[in-house]
């Protein structure tokens, strides 16, 4: 699906003799098929690439004003506010990377709506000089953006943070240089454990029913993935859901991989699993007034049986104490017989 691009503009962050410089775009250009392309790849490898963290907006507004420039601003009606808008968020934006060692780049803004959600998306991006042939077969420079690995982008999602929702800010959380673009969008990335190792259940789970793996496949990812996060939770380490893909789903690691870093999911990276949590991975619950039962999955493979059909499930009582006092409760045997 095509981003539906309502305004773009291209801004530039220079570093000269250690001080970082903002050279401000002319307006909004106007649409043609480069534009369209760029950030529909941008876009894609925003979502694809993982490694983000969700959050909202913090209320502070002098310190974090992106938010005070957007309520200022009816951009998603009244698209001749992006320009000076654009000019707020890039002046923001120096003033947060001055202090770090950024290098500069193209400052890519845009106002575009996906999936019926309204975003909008600022990245650093760089310039690769590669090499092309032309229509008379001749080698000459070609020169264009490098998209193959972001580490400097944001999005806010316009529509959740109207509606008054979650997680409408991310960021691509990157190995250097991540802090100051956290500040920059005033991004507060609170991170509650027992939530994020749900959503990342949930989504091991959906990756699993989608692809419809056999009962084998899909018990040995789930069993890969607990193991990975576990070990994670006593050593009390971050995870990210790139190495989850890889230990998880080692021969299918990058799909897993964009499953899991789906819009759907919002599984931030760095957190740490939450271990009672993790124990979803290998039971299956079900309760009612009358019983509340949770069932390892390897029961199945020892003597554990549940009929679709029926809708019953079978649970052989190994334990002699324990069949004896099931024994006395349906045959209605007193303690004193």
């Amino acid at each position: 699906m095509s981003c539906v691009i309502s305004a773009f503009i291209v801004h530039k962050l220079v570093r000269d003799n250690n001080q970082l410089r903002a050279e401000q775009g002319p307006g909004i250009l106007p649409m043609n098929d480069s534009i369209q392309r760029l950030m529909d790849k941008l876009h894609e490898k925003y979502i694809q690439q993982g490694g983000r963290s969700f959050g909202t907006f913090e209320t502070d507004q002098v310190t974090f004003p992106i938010s005070k420039f957007l309520e200022a601003s009816n951009i998603v009606t009244n698209h001749t506010q992006f320009y000076d808008l654009s000019l707020n968020i890039l002046q923001h934006l120096v003033a947060k990377a001055s202090h770090t060692s950024a290098t500069g780049g193209w400052v890519v803004i845009c106002l575009y709506q996906h999936s019926n959600h309204q975003n909008l998306s600022v990245a650093v991006v760089n310039e690769v000089v590669g090499a092309g042939i032309n229509e008379n077969f001749e080698v000459e420079e070609s020169i264009y953006i490098d998209l193959s690995k972001l580490r400097h982008a944001g999005r806010i999602d316009l529509t959740k943070w109207q509606n008054g929702a979650n997680n409408y800010v991310s960021f691509i959380k990157a190995i250097r240089d991540s802090t100051y673009f956290k500040e920059f969008l005033g991004c507060n990335t609170t991170i509650n454990s027992v939530v994020e190792s749900n959503n990342v259940i949930n989504a091991i789970h959906r990756y699993c029913h989608d692809n419809n793996l056999n009962y084998d496949d899909r018990k040995a990812i789930e069993s890969r993935a607990y193991d990975f996060l576990k070990s994670a939770s006593q050593a009390n380490a971050p995870i990210n859901v790139e190495h989850l893909a890889n230990a998880a789903a080692p021969e299918d690691s990058e799909n897993l991989k964009e499953f899991l870093s789906s819009d759907e999911f919002q599984i931030n990276d760095g957190f740490v699993p939450d271990l009672r949590s993790l124990k979803k991975l290998l039971e299956l619950t079900t309760k009612s007034s009358f019983w509340n039962i949770k069932i390892n999955r390897e029961a199945f493979n020892n003597g554990a049986d549940y009929d679709p059909e029926t809708k019953i499930l079978t649970i052989p009582v190994t334990d002699p104490s324990d069949q004896a006092e099931f024994a006395k409760e349906v045959q209605g045997i007193d303690e004193d017989d």
